[in-house]
Formats: structure tokens, C-alpha cells, sequence
């Protein structure tokens, strides 16, 4: 009877969510699948990006690129009103791994001991440990702001202005750590949830504009159905199919005249995502795997090159937070002992 009330929407989700965990018998057939967000919460989650780009088409033009970025987050529910949580999130470490074609892996993790073999993305993304950032999410895991990524950035660029090779990774800030990518991605995994009660097989859906990983490709739109799978002990897992089409940058976006040069058509994009919400309300995990192939025309050419990229998004809670911890410089070599060379350090010098 319950559910069929939060069906109809005649009683509130949060009246409906509190009704049905204090009937068991009921919860294992109907939950809203919701999320709770309560005032001085501490949560821990590993958040991953990771792209792997493939173009193929004509001789001696293959190349394969890949790029990683493993965050270790707190957030902090720093306060709830009117069913919108604002979330203080903070970074505890960060790794990332890039390759571009033909060329060397470049990594940089801040909790190794070995810390980079890259002095250039040590110092662009070591700073950002211990920085931090807000977003405002409800119930259903929409995102309405995201705050302080701009600042966090802005550091970054400030530290590492003068380091040498630092402009690409610098310039890339503004399309992949910018208040407004952190909101798609936050969305793309956080958000789906449902406000009325479903039961296991029940299905839902929405749709979201997310970036692609090249702005001057455009962007997408994933069209997401969402099915209740299961409830195991009040532990519900969600289930996402996706489709995605393409949308042609506006008329006056910068990338607008690149994307009418390459011609970019979008071919049988799909995706697919599994979310596992605990009885607390709380992800435990939820994860998404993109697959996008795109054929794109040369300029001035009669040929055609697919680029296929292949996104990975994912969050995971975590029991404890890892100790944070940049790695520090090498030491500096112990000065010599008295009477060594400052040249050669265990040599005695020549008798004179």
C-alpha cells in the first residue's frame, strides 16, 4: 500500500523511504531508489577517469592515445536544507598516466613513495592534494553547482607557470578540471536516481549533455533506462543502458568551424553502467563505460578516419581515507667527510 501511495505520488519519496525500512517485508520488493544525504557525514571514494583514444583509417596514420586520473576524495556533507546537500569534496592523492602516440608513458602518483617519472606532472598535479572543492546534489543525485574548481586551478597554473613542458598539461585544466566538467562528471555518475518507490525488473530513465574528450568533436547525449535489478539485505543495484547521439557545437562556439572541416559523424555510440546504492542510502559504487566511434573526413581529402574512444568513469567508496602525501624531492647528498675531494667525495687528495 505504501509504495503504491509513493507510486502515485501522494506522500513523499523521504515519507515513502522511511516507511519501507521499517517493513522488511516490503523493502525487498519496493525501495525509492534515493539517496540520503545527512549534516557531518564523512564519506571516502576512489574516483577514476580513464580515456583510450584509437584512430584508424589510413596507412601510417594508426595511433592509439590513453590517459588515466585516479583521485582519492573525502566529501563532507557540510550541510542539508530543503533536501540539497552541499558536499565539501578534498583530495586526498592523485595518479595519472597519459601516453600519446608513439611516445613514452608519462605517470605521476602522490601517494608512491617513487612519487613521478614526470618532473613536468609532478608539478602541475601535485599541488592539488589538500585542496578542495563544494557541490550541491539532491535526492536523486542531480547536480545543481559545483564550486571551487576554478580557484584549485588557478593554483595549479600559478605553481607550475614556469616549469618547462608544463602549457599542455596547464591548457587541458580549463576542459577537464573546470567547475563545469566536474558537474557533467559528477552527474554522469551520480545522477539517475528515482523519487517514486520501484520494485526489482521496474525501469526509469533520463537523458544528459556530457562533453566529449575533443571539444571541437562536439559533444553527446546519453539517453539512459535505468532498471531496478536487485535488493539483497536493503543493498540495491541499479542497471544502466545507454544510448548516445551526436550535437554539433552552437553557432559561435570556437570549436564550431573545426567540426564543420573534419565532418565528425557519430556511428553506434552505446554505453553501459551498474550502480550499487547501500541500505544507508550511500553509493557503494557506481561505474559507466562509454563507447564512442566517430568518422571523421580529412580536409581536402577523399578519405575517412574512425576515431574510436573508449570512456571509464567510475566511483567506489573506500573504508578510510589514505594518509596524504606528496612525494618530497630526493635528499641531498651528504657533504663529504673531512678531507675528500668536493669533486670526487671519497678520494683523499694527493700528497702533495
Amino acid at each position: 500500500m505504501l509504495s503504491h501511495i509513493a507510486r502515485l505520488g501522494l506522500v513523499s519519496p523521504v515519507v515513502a523511504m522511511v516507511g519501507l525500512l521499517a517493513a522488511p517485508a516490503v523493502a525487498q520488493n519496493a525501495t525509492p531508489a534515493m539517496y540520503t544525504w545527512t549534516k557531518g557525514d564523512q564519506q571516502f571514494f576512489r574516483w577514476t577517469e580513464q580515456t583510450k583514444g584509437k584512430l584508424a583509417g589510413s596507412p601510417g596514420m594508426e595511433s592509439e592515445t590513453t590517459s588515466a586520473r585516479v583521485s582519492t576524495v573525502t566529501w563532507d556533507v557540510t550541510d542539508v536544507k530543503d533536501g540539497i546537500a552541499t558536499i565539501k569534496v578534498t583530495y586526498n592523492g592523485i595518479s595519472l598516466e597519459t601516453q600519446m602516440p608513439k611516445g613514452p608513458v608519462a605517470k605521476y602518483d602522490s601517494l608512491s613513495p617513487q612519487g613521478s617519472d614526470s618532473p613536468v606532472l609532478t608539478s602541475v598535479f601535485g599541488p592539488i592534494v589538500g585542496e578542495s572543492f563544494t557541490f550541491m546534489v539532491d535526492g536523486k543525485g542531480n547536480v545543481s553547482k559545483v564550486e571551487g574548481m576554478k580557484a584549485v586551478t588557478a593554483k595549479l597554473k600559478e605553481k607550475a607557470k614556469d616549469v618547462q613542458g608544463s602549457s599542455t598539461y596547464l591548457n587541458e585544466l580549463n576542459n577537464s578540471m573546470s567547475d563545469e566538467r566536474i558537474k557533467k562528471n559528477l552527474e554522469r555518475v551520480i545522477s539517475g536516481g528515482s523519487d517514486t518507490a520501484v520494485k526489482v525488473g521496474d525501469t526509469w530513465s533520463d537523458s544528459l549533455e556530457l562533453p566529449l574528450p575533443q571539444p571541437t568533436l562536439g559533444s553527446m547525449k546519453t539517453e539512459r533506462q535505468m532498471t531496478l535489478k536487485s535488493i539483497d539485505a536493503g543493498v540495491a543495484t541499479i542497471g544502466f543502458a545507454i544510448k548516445i547521439s551526436h550535437i554539433e557545437p552552437k553557432e559561435g562556439d570556437p570549436a564550431k568551424a573545426m567540426f564543420d572541416m573534419v565532418k565528425p559523424k557519430m556511428d553506434n555510440a552505446t554505453g553501459t553502467g551498474e550502480r550499487i546504492i547501500n541500505e544507508k542510502g550511500q553509493i557503494v559504487k557506481s561505474a559507466f563505460t562509454l563507447n564512442v566511434p566517430i568518422d571523421i573526413t580529412m580536409p581536402g581529402q577523399d578519405m575517412k578516419i574512425k576515431n574510436t574512444m573508449n570512456m571509464m568513469l567510475s566511483l567506489e567508496k573506500l573504508d578510510k581515507a589514505p594518509v596524504a602525501s606528496v612525494p618530497q624531492a630526493p635528499p641531498a647528498a651528504p657533504a663529504p667527510p673531512a678531507g675528500a675531494s668536493p669533486n670526487l667525495g671519497n678520494t683523499p687528495p694527493a700528497k702533495k
